[in-house]
């Protein structure tokens, strides 16, 4: 009933932040990036975001998270 969620690790060129900015403005893909979280336990990494994976028909957003991938790398 519910989807899933993950936190990979952002190894890109730049900072995260700018990822997930970039990622949302050409390509309408959503992900958390770390600037909005905060914990009371310690420090929230700054090269990690957040990205759900609804159960509902996930395959065209993920198609166009792998093209935004693949066009950064070359």
């Amino acid at each position: 009933r519910g989807g899933c969620v993950s936190f990979p690790r952002y190894l890109g060129p730049g900072e995260c932040e700018d990822f997930c900015r970039d990622l949302l403005e050409k390509r309408g893909v959503c992900v958390l990036p770390p600037s909005i979280y905060r914990s009371e336990l310690g420090e929230v990494s700054t090269d990690h975001f957040r990205m759900g994976v609804g159960h509902r028909d996930p395959g065209p957003a993920l198609e166009v998270f792998d093209d935004y991938l693949r066009s950064r790398v070359g």
